[in-house]
């Protein structure tokens, strides 16, 4: 299955990862799902969350859009982040969502051997 984002992730990555975008920006137009088909989702975790938005910061954060696709299409969220109050995986508990770190993703898609 290809990983699907959203374009706030690639305009972090962009920012924070210049390395990563570049291997990703290729696959870009199959893994990036539109903001208008989440923008529902990602207001109601906005405010359901609003630690994680982050609404005072200068940038507006991919956090509650990252949730949002993965509520949204039915995926699995992988991340970094602590389990921390206002952290993706914090809001993915609370609304059921499967949440792992990378190495797990690693884990799971590397297979037997």
């Amino acid at each position: 299955m290809t990983p699907k984002t959203v374009r706030l992730v690639m305009d972090e990555l962009k920012r924070n990862d210049p390395d990563a975008y570049a291997r990703l920006a290729p696959l870009r137009r199959v893994m990036l799902v539109p903001d208008a088909e989440l923008a529902r989702a990602a207001g109601r975790i906005t405010r359901q969350f609003p630690k994680m938005a982050r609404p005072y910061s200068t940038r507006e954060k991919a956090d509650q859009w990252v949730v949002a696709l993965a509520e949204t299409i039915g995926l699995t969220v992988v991340t970094q982040e602590g389990n921390a109050p206002g952290k993706i995986p914090a809001a993915c508990k609370v609304l059921e969502i499967d949440c792992i770190r990378l190495d797990e993703m690693l884990a799971r898609t590397a297979g037997p051997g």
